[in-house]
This record gives C-alpha cells, structure tokens and sequence, in this order.
C-alpha cells in the first residue's frame, strides 16, 4: 500500500482531515477547481442510469492539471461527481465549481478510482475567459501563481486561458475608462481656456489701471520732490526697481555725524550683516562729495563693492557695477562706438546710466538724483588707456567727450531729413512727432534718428554722477599710474570683524546729488594740515613723491567735506596722507644705505606729525619693513 493509499484509510471516516490531505496532494489553497462537465452510463443491479461528474481538473490559482500530482496508487485520473440538477444543463462545457468531501463518499474504492470529490450543491458556474474566475474566487491577477493563463482548447480538453482573452477584455475596459477621462479633461480644458480668456481681459484691464497708477505715482513724487524729498528709486517705467517704495523712509538728520552713525547702523542691519568702520564711512562719504574718483583698495572679500550698493540702497542712489575687462584698451571699450556702416552708435552700460543720469538731471534740477557708477576690478587693464577721457575732462568746466565726429553727425542726420521730405513728402519737424509709421524703411530712419539724438557727438557728464573703483593688488592685475593716482582718493580696506547696532526699523535716507557738493576755495586748508604736510615735502621730493597743485587743490576739499564731521585736524591730517600722499610713493632704493636713511627718515617724519596709532604711521611702518625685502619703498608692495 502506498503512503498515500495509507494516509487515506487513516482518515477515511474524518472528512475535514480528508479535505485537507486532498488540498495538501493537490496544492490547493481553497475548494475551488475547473474543469469540463461529463456523463456517463452505468450498469447497476441489471439496471442502467446517467452519472454526471466533472473530469480534468485544474488548479485555478495555478493553472496546473490535478492529475499531475497522482502516484501510481491511483487512478490516471480524478474527477468531482454531483448531481444530475447541477451539471446536466453544463454538459461539455468548461466551469468553475466548489467541491466538499462526504463520509460516505470515503471508501478505498473511491479513492483509488478517483471520485472522493462531491461538486457543492449550486457552485456550478460557466466560464469562458480568466476574468470569469478571477471574479468567481474574488481575486486578483497578481494573486495568480503562474506565468501561464488558463486557456479552452476545444471543446473535449482544457488547458490554459490565452493570456489575450483576458488583456484584450481588461484593454477594452481600460479604453473605456481612458475615453471617458478623455471627454472630461476635454471639458476641463474647454471651461480653462474660457476661464483664462476672462483673466487676459482682467490682465488687460488691469494693466490700463496699472498705467493710470503710475502716472498718479509720477504726478505725486514729482510734487515731493518739489518739497524737498527724494524719491530716486521712483521709476514711473520701471516700479519694481524701487527702494523707496519697499522700505520706509527715515527723516535725515540735521548733523551730518548723527547722519553717518544713521547711514553705518543701516547698511549693518540691511544686508549680510556688512561692518564698515566710522573711519572708512568718513571717508568714502567725504570723498564722495569731493566730486573725484573714488578707489577701493584691498584685498579680496574686504567688502568694496558691497561698500557701494549697500550705500546706494541705503540713502537711495542709483548704481551700476560694472566690470571692468582685461582686454579693455581705449574709450570705446568703456563708452560704445560709432558704426559707419549702420550709421548709428552702438552703446554700452556706462554710456546708458550716464545719459540716465544726465536726463535725470535735466528733468529735477537741483532735486536729482545720485548715480553711483562703480568700475569692479578697474585695475585689470590699464586704467590711464581707457578711463583717459573720463580722467581729464572732469577737471575741465563745461567740457565734453567726443564720441564720434561731429560732421559724421550731422551729415546723419541730413540723409535723414532728405529722405523724409523727398520720400515721405511730408516736413522734417512734423515727421519726428508723428506716432504711425507705414514702412520698414521709415521705421529704419526713424531708429536711426533717436539713436544719433540721444548719441549726440559730444557726452557731457553731468555734476549728479559719481565714479568709484575697485582694485586689488596682486599679480593679476596692473599697477596704477601717477596719472590716476593723482586724480583720486585711494581708501584702504581691510576686513571687519567688529558689530555694530541693530537698528529696529530699516529703511531709505533719501539724499539728493546736491547734499554731495563742496564749495571751496584756497582759503579752507587748515593751517595745521598744511603746516604737516609741508614738513613732508623735502622727504617727499627725495622720494621723488611731492604733492602738487591738484593734490593740494584735492585736499583742501576733502578736509571742507569732512568738517563737520571730523573737526580734529590731527585726524584729517592722517587721512588725507593715507588717500592722498602716500599712494604716490613708488621708490626703488639703490643700495642699503638708502634703505636706512630714506625708509627711517620717512618713518620718523610721520611719527613728528602724527601718532603711532594712525594708519599713514601703520601704513609708512609696512612699507619701510617690506623695503628690506624688496629694495622698493612703496605704498604697493
């Protein structure tokens, strides 16, 4: 007897321990199974009837035939018998079913001849395709345990479904539920586009109010202006560019050293925390005021150009970084060119805010603006090459730059006026004011003729623009001529580490370009400043190094912008050496001796003047112990 013959007589007469042999054999995990219904006629007692039963069984989850899990003990096949009500009308056809064991349904004889299986009473379902299963036994497709489908092969076998049969079912319910989807988004998208056809109304709409607000804008600062306000960061063009409408604006205060100690706390709460001395301040606001350039020495990430924006932010003045490339040779790498053959001249960023500045200028007077123009790394080419022009006709009244030549102009413009009167047949004068244009050709003329109106041949730098840079001293970049030096104020920077006060509420200190004027005149160098520089002057001249009458000239109005905010004329004394002298030394030393005698006799000369704690004697000590090194004595070293 086999172990399964065996294990069946041990539990023959307990139906719930059969059920579980059979699942166990078979692989089932419930009492669902497939298979085709059958009849058969039988003699019994001389007597014939029909017996109904279900033959090729299958595993539904697993698609695989009972008969594989058979030994030799049994029958070469297995099959489910059940009741005439139940399975005629299903004759040879495929169905699902629910199967149970019955006492008397156990005998040795059953088991061995394959029908210990009962078909339950009313589970008899057809099926025709996998999704018919998967719905009777209310499962899923992934519950399945084989990569084959269960597929009707004829009407007298059963293998495996075609996995088509099911896909091309479940497709089909897909594309259903894709079309329908598809007709809703299209009305979501339809009730969209009408939606978004209502706002570009309101845009439209609200770009009119926007229009009519800005003019309101314009009409009210004007009217400020006229009461002594400023509002510089009010672009009736350009609203979004505004410091006075972002931040709040703060009275100026009556003493200009309250004004500094108001301009340091601000720029220390507005941005990245940025530490300014109250020296550097001083000095780069009086500097300002002198009308020169401006020059920001100091190593990388010392805050120069931070200086300058935070600065402009702060007291509301317009500014423009621009840096300065090493291939820049004469003024048109600064200030555009003339093109012959388009006839018009081709800007650049500092020819714009210069215009800028100049057309703001004209427009309120003595309530305009300051333009803060900083040139980063100006020391990345030759300065004297392409700031030349700039340089001289800033000490020179009433003179201008030129562009491009004058008769290259107005013969421009005569080919203009030709063209209009011949061609367009209507005058010059009423042509430059009308709105309409009926040509590409007339739009041409007419661009070419704002471009030369507004490039005019000659610039003129107007007294509200103030021009800084930027340099470090290293071996990327070229070193700074007499030429330059003498035309500038030369602030050291170093880096910050000492806080200042947080201040509550930040906001614009609205100062116009006339606050940063200095009238002087040769009477206003005071006698202790001269007296001190004047003891310089033999060191100097072996130094190859003396001042002359500009730097003097410089000097005079930097100690008249100062005074009332550093009245101590021991302390204007060191600044003005520290800007204005000491940035001229550049002496090569011959031998040793020089070292000893020029370097120490210049030390000593400060030291008579000034006290150790200032910076020219700080400054005069580096370069004195760097000249040991070097053979050089300079500010540069």
């Amino acid at each position: 007897m086999t172990e399964y013959e065996s294990s069946a007589i041990l539990v023959k007469y307990e139906p719930r321990k059969m059920e579980k042999y059979i699942k166990d054999i078979y692989g089932l995990r419930d009492n669902y199974l497939i298979g085709r219904v059958v009849t058969s006629v039988k003699t019994r007692n001389k007597g014939k009837y029909q017996n109904f039963g279900i033959e090729q069984l299958i595993n539904p989850r697993t698609a695989e035939s009972l008969s594989h899990y058979l030994t030799d003990a049994l029958t070469t096949s297995v099959k489910a018998l059940g009741i005439k009500e139940d399975l005629e009308k299903y004759e040879n056809q495929t169905v699902i079913f629910q199967f149970e064991i019955q006492s008397e349904n156990i005998t040795p004889y059953k088991l061995v001849a394959g029908e210990v299986l009962s078909v339950k009473k009313d589970s008899v379902k057809p099926i025709d395709d996998l999704s018919d299963i998967l719905s009777f036994i209310n499962i899923e497709i992934d519950d399945l345990e084989t990569s084959g489908i269960l597929q009707k092969k004829s009407n007298n076998s059963f293998n495996v479904f075609l996995i088509s049969e099911l896909y091309s079912k479940l497709i089909r319910e897909n594309l259903n539920k894709i079309k329908e989807e598809q007709d809703k988004r299209k009305t979501e998208i339809l009730q969209m586009k009408k939606e978004l056809r209502i706002d570009r109304e309101h845009i439209e709409d609200s770009k009119a109010r926007l229009q009519k607000t800005k003019l309101e804008v314009k009409l009210l600062t004007d009217e400020l202006k006229n009461l002594g306000f400023n509002f510089s960061a009010v672009d009736e063009d350009n609203l979004t560019d505004c410091n006075i409408l972002e931040k709040e604006i703060l009275s100026i205060p009556d003493s200009e050293s309250e004004l500094l100690k108001q301009l340091q706390n601000q720029m220390y709460s507005r941005k990245k925390r940025l530490v300014y001395e109250k020296r550097i301040l001083r000095q780069f606001y009086s500097a300002l005021k002198t009308n020169e350039l401006v020059i920001l020495s100091g190593p990388s990430g010392t805050g120069k150009s931070s200086l300058v924006s935070v600065f402009a932010e702060t007291i509301g003045a317009k500014k423009r970084i621009i840096p300065v490339q090493p291939s820049w040779t004469d003024k048109q790498d600064l200030l555009g060119f003339y093109n012959p053959l388009t006839k018009q001249y081709v800007s650049s960023p500092l020819l714009d805010v210069i215009i800028e500045a100049k057309e703001n200028k004209e427009k309120y007077n003595d309530k305009a603006d300051l333009f803060l123009v900083c040139l980063d790394e100006l020391n990345l080419a030759q300065v004297e090459y392409y700031l030349a022009d700039i340089l001289s006709v800033r000490e020179l009244e009433d003179e201008g730059i030129y562009l491009y030549s004058k008769y290259e102009y107005d013969q421009a413009i005569e080919e203009i006026r030709w063209y209009v009167q011949n061609s367009l047949k209507v005058g010059f004068e009423e042509w430059k004011n009308q709105k309409g244009i009926d040509s590409i050709k007339e739009m041409e003329y007419q661009q070419r003729y704002k471009n030369l109106t507004r490039f005019k041949p000659i610039l003129y730098i107007p007294d509200n623009i103030r021009f800084i840079g930027t340099i470090n001293v290293d071996g990327t970049t070229k070193p700074l001529s007499p030429k330059v030096i003498d035309r500038s104020f030369i602030i050291p920077l170093e880096r910050q580490t000492k806080e200042e006060q947080e201040v509550q509420k930040i906001g614009v200190l609205p100062i116009t370009a006339d606050f940063f004027k200095v009238e002087v005149n040769s009477q206003d160098l005071h006698k202790q400043i001269e007296d001190g520089i004047n003891k310089l002057s033999n060191i100097l001249d072996n130094l190859n190094s003396n001042y002359n009458n500009r730097v003097k000239e410089h000097i005079i109005k930097y100690t008249k912008a100062c005074y009332n905010l550093e009245k101590n004329p021991q302390i204007m004394l060191d600044e003005v050496i520290l800007m204005k002298i000491l940035p001229r030394i550049n002496y090569l030393l011959d031998n040793y001796d020089d070292q000893i005698d020029e370097g120490e006799n210049f030390r000593s000369k400060i030291l008579e003047i000034l006290t150790k704690e200032s910076a020219s004697y700080k400054m005069v000590d580096s370069m004195v112990k760097k000249s040991k090194e070097t053979n050089v004595l300079s500010y540069w070293s």
